[in-house]
């Protein structure tokens, strides 16, 4: 049954929290501590009174035309991360930069920035279409069939051909766009492994 109050477009449920992307904008339930996204001070949300229909909007993403909402917190010990992926291509993020998984170095953000995989991404003439997170890495799919990513890479899991940890976003290089054995149409990832698949049906890790 529908808890969100209007017109639920897409969803992402994490260790002890769920984002909720509605038609009036993205709504959080749950434990999000310290890492709201806006001046909100509640801690729990979806607590009365601010449950269901009155539950709040995060500030900034009303009447957003946001495609994919994400976060990598698995369970206690992960990163209080929050993505949003917006419909022209347009990637934003909250909370932990645990190991730079935001693709920039420097602190936690508190409130919403966008992240420089947009910026890549626009300046190759293309734009972000899918993103997947593992514990402390993030993959980000281009609609030109190629791959960035950044963060944790301890055991490999950005396959940029060696385990340096990447604090900007970098090309997974075996992904050129090139043919249907290149050419990426999906990802998803686990803790510390990736994975892709290329428009040849061919499943990658």
């Amino acid at each position: 049954s529908q808890k969100a109050g209007a017109l639920i477009k897409s969803f992402h449920v994490g260790y002890n929290h769920a984002l909720v992307m509605t038609e009036s904008g993205l709504k959080r339930f749950g434990t999000f501590d310290s890492y709201r996204g806006d001046s909100h001070s509640n801690v729990n949300f979806g607590v009365s009174p601010n449950h269901l229909d009155g539950n709040l909007v995060v500030t900034g993403t009303e009447n957003q035309n946001i495609i994919q909402v994400l976060s990598p917190k698995i369970d206690s010990s992960s990163s209080d991360s929050f993505f949003m992926l917006y419909g022209d291509g347009t990637l934003k993020a909250w909370g932990k930069n645990y190991y730079s998984l935001f693709g920039q170095g420097g602190e936690n953000a508190d409130n919403i920035v966008t992240l420089p995989f947009t910026a890549t991404a626009t300046s190759a003439g293309t734009k972000i279409v899918k993103i997947a997170a593992g514990r402390y890495h993030l993959m980000v799919l281009l609609a030109n069939g190629r791959i960035l990513c950044s963060g944790r890479n301890n055991d490999g899991q950005l396959g940029i051909g060696s385990n340096s940890d990447q604090n900007s976003p970098q090309y997974v290089n075996t992904f050129s766009g090139s043919g249907d054995e290149y050419f990426a149409v999906d990802i998803n990832c686990t803790g510390y492994a990736s994975f892709a698949v290329t428009k040849d049906g061919k499943l990658w890790s």
